[in-house]
C-alpha cells in the first residue's frame, strides 16, 4: 500500500526593510510588514501592484536579489506602461 504525506514547514525569519526579491518573471520590493510592490514583467500581463509582503516570501523559487536589479525592471516597466496611454 501507498500513500501520500504532504508535510509543511512554518518559519520566522527576521529581515531588513526594504527587501527585494526575484522570481522568473516577478519583482519584489518589501517595504513593510504588511506591503511589497510587485513587477509583474510578462509579455500578456506586466504590471505594477501592491500585494501583502508574504507574497515575496511564498514560495522556495523566490530569491533575493539588489536594490539596483528591482529597479532596472521597475523602471522598465513603467515606461512600458506609460507608453501605453
Amino acid at each position: 500500500m501507498k500513500i501520500q504525506i504532504t508535510e509543511s514547514t512554518e518559519k520566522t525569519i527576521e529581515i531588513e526593510l526594504p527587501a527585494y526579491r526575484k522570481s522568473i518573471c516577478h519583482y519584489y520590493k518589501v517595504y513593510s510588514n504588511e506591503h511589497c510592490i510587485q513587477v509583474c514583467d510578462i509579455d500578456s500581463s506586466t504590471s505594477i501592484a501592491r500585494y501583502h509582503s508574504g507574497l515575496a516570501y511564498s514560495d522556495k523559487r523566490i530569491e533575493d536579489c539588489s536594490k539596483e536589479e528591482f529597479e532596472e525592471n521597475y523602471n522598465k516597466v513603467k515606461d512600458l506602461l506609460q507608453s501605453l496611454v
